[in-house]
């Protein structure tokens, strides 16, 4: 069976900008995590991907202010903080020695205003447009920024979908934010599965030891995951969540009394994430 890939073309719906609360991106007391893909194309076309994951760990001083540090999933240090203020979020990091500090995200821009962006080779993006986009993951609206620049844009209370830190595709290297988490729930996913690498051959896509069948399914949907235990939600086109459960191997869902329509499965194994499309009817 074709593997579909759920991106956030699919999973989020554009509805324009709606009235919300603003949501921060640095968040206290909660541990944060974004899992990004690492692209090296170094030896294409047979190129290694691997996942880089930045959690955030405990508060330090620099400078007069505190940052958030951010691990690895070792819990090393990545000798990056974070902090926020007045909806501009801080990078404080060690160069030559001494701590330097950085705006790398400003969630305060209307559309047309410019930001020299010291990030990004000290270059100059200008924002585009701003929409909400329906988060069903949390049942809650997030406003994204879309800039002119580098075909990447932000993500209110989440970050870049060039990853925390937004390095800019360069010289056959390149990032991507896969998804995040807050206190080890899935948040928001823009590519599945969560954890994605082919580095010494080894291949941890869950994607490929899922089967889902038959596909439109009438009355009964078969989950097939080979030798794992896992945890799954089925969602409907409008983010309501319809059926959950926990399995291991094969599970049978009853979807006979289900509207006819577009349905997501998301199923989970505590590590890696993978949502798919299926069609009820």
């Amino acid at each position: 069976m074709k593997n579909l890939v759920f991106t956030l073309t699919f999973m989020l719906s554009l509805l324009g900008v709606k009235a919300q609360n603003y949501l921060p991106m640095v968040l206290d007391g909660v541990e944060q995590q974004w899992n990004v893909k690492v692209i090296d194309y170094g030896g294409f076309p047979n190129y290694h991907y691997w996942t880089n994951i930045y959690v955030t760990g405990d508060y330090y001083e620099a400078n007069g202010h505190t940052y958030k540090a951010l691990l690895n999933e070792n819990g090393n240090e990545y000798g990056i903080g974070l902090r926020e203020e007045d909806k501009k979020v801080y990078g404080c990091f060690l160069k030559n020695n001494q701590y330097i500090e950085e705006l790398w995200y400003d969630f305060n821009l209307n559309v047309g205003d410019t930001m020299r962006y010291e990030h990004l080779s000290n270059d100059y993006i200008v924002l585009s447009s701003i929409d909400s986009i329906y988060d069903w993951f949390t049942d809650i609206y997030r406003r994204i920024y879309v800039f002119d620049h580098y075909n990447f844009y932000w993500i209110e209370g989440v970050g870049s979908n060039l990853g925390v830190l937004q390095y800019i595709p360069f010289c056959g290297y390149s990032e991507s934010l896969l998804c995040y988490h807050e206190d080890g729930e899935v948040m928001l996913v823009l590519d599945s599965p969560c954890y994605q690498s082919n580095v010494n051959g080894v291949s941890e896509n869950i994607k490929q030891e899922i089967n889902l069948y038959p596909n439109p399914a009438n009355s009964v949907l078969t989950i097939d995951v080979v030798d794992m235990e896992y945890s799954y939600s089925l969602f409907n086109a409008m983010g309501q969540k319809v059926a959950q459960g926990t399995a291991k191997g094969k599970k049978q869902i009853n979807v006979k009394d289900l509207v006819k329509g577009i349905y997501f499965i998301r199923l989970t194994n505590g590590k890696q994430t993978c949502v798919k499309r299926i069609v009820v009817g």
